[in-house]
């Protein structure tokens, strides 16, 4: 049952605002949606009320409230469909995150030769990942031929590629109850990384058979991955073993081994998008919020070595936290289109560096092929625990954990 509630509430959180096509239904509502203001939707629905009410037996007053109400919206509707003499322009946008407000930034320009008052910017037919409410920003006056900076700030909901088909211009009209409106038809990307992840060291990665190769790949490795550089006199804190007892006794001083550290080579990041059922489907986004999450604190700590999703390599610097999360705001929104099912199939890293593999298909087994020279260490996303044998070389990772925003690794 806990399975089907799952499901259920992924289908309600990625059931399609509006169809792919453009039909008449849609865009009646929108004409109406997008000119009345919330006082015009509110007198709207009285109209509607009293439009019951006067259809009764008795009801004779609420005749005239019904007739007066009609005009008004009449008057204001057809104010509003003359498209204002104004012109946006896209600027710049914030960093958009899942549950934080992103920050779009335009220019407004008066086209008319006359001042304007209460003119802006309107946002309206949010796709899928952002808040669905219109979005409308004023200013209080704009002079013949003047531009103006307007904000607009959006409520980000989901991770992914999102945005609204074009930008729109405002003005309200003199009742308060609609707004012309003009829609230029080019469409504006919002992309919406994951919500930050905080992770705290555990055993997890330096443990097991593999683990070895994954401290060493980050710099913790064993004597043979120092090189060389040279001898000099003792200091404190110097460790006992590199004392080199030839030189002391030639030089009557204590003398030590002097050692550069190789380059660390990183863990890889692999991530598999691949699933198959609804189920699954469902723990997408959780699963890419937790790569998200230790990629980035990879990155922090310099152990990022390469990033791939779906096998192709991320083309980001890993040295920027900000250009790595970006790569997951990039990966589709898994919804009710075709999805690729699981492949359970790794290329070769460049340099053959340890692999930390993340999925939600705890089916998949990837292979570790000796002759390829890297190891595989798996993190899985469940809803809970399953019964399987133990691997140390695979976790499980309960999305209720992912959703407190802090995990152990």
């Amino acid at each position: 049952m806990s399975d089907f509630r799952q499901v259920l509430k992924w289908i309600l959180a990625t059931w399609p605002r509006r169809s792919h096509r453009r039909n008449p239904i849609e865009e009646l509502h929108a004409f109406f949606a997008e000119r009345l203001t919330d006082s015009g939707k509110k007198l709207s629905l009285l109209w509607v009320v009293s439009l019951a009410l006067a259809m009764a037996p008795g009801w004779s007053p609420a005749e005239g409230l019904f007739s007066l109400l009609t005009s008004v919206l009449l008057v204001s509707l057809v104010l509003a469909v003359r498209s204002p003499s104004l012109k946006a322009k896209f600027l710049s946008s914030g960093r958009a995150v899942e549950g934080e407000q992103v920050e779009l930034r335009f220019r407004l320009e008066n086209t008319s030769k006359r001042a304007l008052e209460w003119v802006g910017i309107g946002l309206f037919r949010a796709r899928d990942g952002l808040a669905s409410r219109d979005e409308i920003t004023l200013t209080e006056s704009l002079e013949a031929g003047a531009t103006c900076d307007l904000t607009v700030r959006v409520q980000c909901q989901s991770r992914g590629p999102t945005g609204f088909p074009g930008v729109g211009v405002v003005k309200p009209d003199g009742f308060g109850l609609a707004r012309s409106r003009k829609i230029d038809f080019q469409p504006l990307d919002v992309e919406v990384c994951p919500a930050s992840l905080a992770v705290k060291p555990g055993r997890f990665l330096f443990d097991g058979p593999s683990g070895a190769a994954f401290a060493e790949a980050v710099g913790m490795g064993a004597d043979r991955e120092r090189i060389f550089q040279g001898v000099r006199p003792f200091r404190e804190g110097d460790r006992l073993r590199d004392l080199d007892h030839k030189a002391w006794a030639r030089w009557n001083i204590p003398i030590v081994r002097e050692f550069a550290s190789a380059p660390n080579r990183g863990i890889a990041i692999a991530i598999e998008t691949g699933c198959e059922g609804l189920l699954e489907r469902s723990r997408i986004d959780p699963m890419l919020r937790l790569a998200a999450g230790v990629a980035a604190d990879f990155c922090r700590r310099g152990w990022l070595g390469s990033l791939r999703i779906d096998g192709v390599l991320a083309k980001v610097r890993l040295d920027s936290v900000e250009d790595v999360v970006s790569a997951f705001a990039r990966v589709p929104r898994c919804g009710w289109g075709r999805w690729p099912k699981p492949t359970g199939f790794l290329t070769e890293t460049e340099e053959r560096t340890p692999v930390l593999v993340f999925g939600v298909s705890p089916r998949v087994a990837f292979g570790r092929d000796s002759s390829l020279g890297f190891v595989i260490k798996r993190l899985v996303v469940v809803f809970r625990p399953k019964d399987q044998e133990i691997d140390e070389e695979v976790r499980q990772i309960l999305v209720s954990e992912i959703a407190l925003g802090e995990i152990v690794l």
